[in-house]
């Protein structure tokens, strides 16, 4: 048996015949991983915990946020599909980047839990090709929900499908934590403006607001000028608006591009 523990973070490992029973306190949940060599890395616990076995990878977190919670339940099928299986259920964009399905995706139910899992693999010099997820969430559940991911160099799609089916709610107990927070430091390549804000930004008590512009924009097309003339034409009216002058205006690349 090992059992973690630091401040109110507490986790422990038993070995069941072949496998490694995982009880995550804080988190409320437990499963089975089918090996009795287990590497645990709890260092992030606060955000995700990573174990290391045979030629996998697994990382597992509890998600406890969803923008479209006031929704109900459509807020959930928005943030599901939306924002967490997105791309994983575009077929076109699965086939555009190499990855096919080593396994149907899946679907099920077991008392009051609902799972959806996928399995993909991708083609290439890739070392590890192999790719597990599945969310797990309450059936009564709008926002919270566990995610389990796992990378492996060869096939283990039994090996996860004995992970998801082992798992269980439990009380929980206790809180994660961040085993050793590490500060953060400025990058040499900030220029002096973003340095500047950074600094203000990690040492300020009060809160900056700002408006996303549509997105970020190439300078070759000429779009970097319409969509900056834009803004800052119309940024006197968005403060009217908002009866705030905004500080910044950020701006963000979607991950696809």
């Amino acid at each position: 048996m090992f059992e973690y523990s630091y401040k109110r973070d507490y986790k422990r490992h038993q070995i069941i015949k072949d496998s490694t029973l995982i009880e995550n306190y804080p988190d409320g949940f437990s499963f089975a991983i089918p090996s009795k060599k287990v590497k645990a890395d709890y260092e992030k616990s606060m955000y995700v915990c990573k174990y290391y076995f045979k030629d996998s990878i697994l990382t597992t977190s509890f998600e406890n946020k969803n923008p479209y919670a006031y929704h109900g339940k459509k807020g959930w099928d928005i943030y599901y599909h939306e924002w967490l299986v997105r791309y994983l259920e575009n077929e076109t964009y699965l086939k555009n980047n190499e990855i096919i399905h080593s396994e149907d995706n899946r679907s099920f139910k077991r008392k009051d839990l609902q799972y959806q899992t996928f399995s993909l693999k991708i083609e290439g010099n890739v070392s590890y090709p192999y790719y597990n997820i599945a969310i797990i969430k309450s059936k009564f559940s709008i926002v919270e929900f566990y995610l389990f991911v796992m990378k492996s160099k060869t096939l283990r799609n039994d090996d996860f499908r004995k992970i998801v089916n082992s798992f269980a709610l439990r009380e929980r107990n206790g809180k994660a934590s961040l085993h050793n927070p590490q500060k953060q430091v400025v990058l040499l390549k900030f220029n002096q403006e973003t340095k500047a804000y950074y600094e203000k930004f990690i040492n300020q008590k009060s809160v900056d607001w700002g408006i996303f512009s549509k997105c970020i924009v190439s300078e070759k097309d000429g779009s970097y000028d319409m969509v900056n003339d834009y803004y800052e034409k119309n940024s006197n009216h968005f403060d009217k608006l908002f009866e705030h002058q905004f500080e910044l205006l950020p701006t963000y690349m979607h991950i696809s591009w």
